[in-house]
């Protein structure tokens, strides 16, 4: 069980990155949709947030 919820909060991380990469890309176009962008990453970090307490302390201080 550990292992998963460790993968998770990985798998978010990532998403998390990918997305702020996107959003800096999108910004650096011109195109400004900044309300979506922001639900979407408020909701990474809601998930990462809530998954930060259950991981292995070993893991916690590799993102």
């Amino acid at each position: 069980m550990q292992d998963e919820l460790n993968g998770i909060y990985q798998t978010a991380s990532r998403l998390l990155a990918e997305h702020l990469a996107l959003w800096a890309e999108s910004l650096h176009a011109g195109h400004h949709d900044d309300g979506q962008a922001l639900a979407v990453l408020q909701a990474l970090l809601a998930v990462r947030d809530a998954l930060a307490p259950l991981r292995d302390d070993e893991d916690a201080g590799h993102d």
